[in-house]
């Protein structure tokens, strides 16, 4: 079956349907930690059933078990005879991490263990790349490259879609003309990944303003324990497991300056959508649907947080409402479901390809008979030819 994959920075999603039908997700935390093979680390690793790789001395604990690691050697002052680096991701802001030499090494390990080899010629894997960064001057045509050849290696057919337009397929916001007149597909996506925040605002399923911002959850984990002295990854555990923007405990530092520098994220996404939509000169004048996903959009209460701040900026648009794209325990699938269902189609629309190609072929080049055909033919002919001649000895 065709399958979805969301490629972030900070967890790759694999979506496909099973036997029966249904939709399937597989996840992985996209990082790792290189540590020192020493007092039986390996064989307590493989009896925990942990993911990891071998090489040379070192060992490569990868995905949620690497961020398991991190989290507790951050407690210990002398980490340094068992870890060999910090916390570490193949990824940063979106795209490949150029000062991370094992970084396609490590990206290729977690991706061949999700979505694995293909399983009949003509397989899509649909597959998300950030859009290119308003505010950064890096571009994304290398990471898309090697995205690409990884699943091609695997054997499948690659399509590189935006992961905000994702969103839109799978969640599909309407915009409602005051007639009743519903178009499908039409509205913002907006993908709060931990490297970028991609955008989309699509029209009938077609983008008119795609771009991302390389600030998301990462920015705020880096500047929240900067403000605190607390290292990112502390941060990142403390996000994940404990924030609420409907219950922020005053007397939790923590908790305050994430709900700081998250209102201000808000703030830059929507300011930088309206600088974009301006460039289009369009005119909406239908209420708006903004859908988001995202990991970083998981703490409980994001969405009415958003929806606060939006409501001290001039929108160019009445906004209908604001709303995740699905239940809190299924908002990092959400992308993913989205390019499943673009694989989806992709597969079918080349399935049909092919066939009106080889029907074509087939009437423009008919298959040659072989030699017993031709003579079975001839006789055929012959026989015919004698009956209209009357030689056939019958009267």
């Amino acid at each position: 079956m065709p399958i979805g994959a969301d490629i972030g920075t900070s967890n790759i999603v694999i979506a496909r349907k099973n036997a029966g039908g249904d939709d399937e997700f597989i996840r992985e935390r996209d990082a790792f930690m290189r540590v020192q093979n020493r007092d039986f680390l390996e064989s307590m690793l493989e009896e925990s059933e942990a993911f990891y790789i071998k090489n040379g001395d070192d060992l490569f604990v990868i995905g949620e078990d690497a961020v398991k690691f991190a989290a507790v050697f951050d407690s210990f002052k002398d980490k340094r005879d068992v870890v060999r680096t910090a916390l570490q991701r193949p990824m940063a802001k979106g795209v490949l991490n150029p000062d991370e030499e094992d970084a396609e090494v490590m990206l290729r390990v977690v991706i061949e263990a999700l979505a694995k080899e293909a399983k009949y010629d003509g397989e899509v894997a649909a597959v998300t790349c950030p859009a290119a960064p308003l505010d950064n001057d890096f571009d994304t045509i290398m990471h898309e490259a090697i995205i690409r050849r990884i699943f091609e290696s695997l054997g499948y057919v690659v399509k590189i879609l935006n992961e905000a337009l994702c969103i839109i397929y799978a969640s599909n916001p309407v915009i409602e003309s005051p007639d009743g007149t519903k178009d499908n597909f039409s509205g913002i996506g907006i993908s709060f990944g931990a490297g970028m925040v991609n955008t989309v605002f699509a029209f009938k399923g077609v983008p008119l303003v795609e771009y991302s911002v390389s600030r998301s959850g990462d920015w705020i984990d880096e500047s929240v324990a900067k403000q605190l002295r607390m290292s990112p990854t502390q941060v990142c555990v403390h996000k994940e497991r404990t924030l609420d923007f409907e219950n922020v405990d005053p007397s939790d530092r923590t908790a305050r300056a994430l709900e700081i520098y998250y209102e201000s994220l808000i703030k830059y996404v929507v300011e930088n959508f309206k600088d974009e939509f301006a460039k289009t000169g369009k005119t909406i004048y239908d209420p708006v649907e903004i859908v988001i996903a995202g990991g970083t959009a998981m703490p409980n209460g994001f969405a009415k947080k958003f929806e606060d701040v939006l409501r001290g900026i001039d929108m160019p648009f009445p906004v209908k409402t604001v709303r995740l794209a699905d239940s809190r325990d299924q908002i990092l699938a959400n992308v993913a479901r989205g390019a499943m269902i673009a694989a989806t189609a992709e597969e079918a629309k080349l399935k049909k390809e092919r066939q009106e190609a080889a029907v074509a072929k087939t009437e423009a080049d008919p298959p040659q008979k072989t030699a017993e055909e031709r003579k079975k033919e001839d006789s055929e002919n012959s026989n015919e030819l004698t009956k209209l001649l009357g030689l056939d000895g019958k009267e």
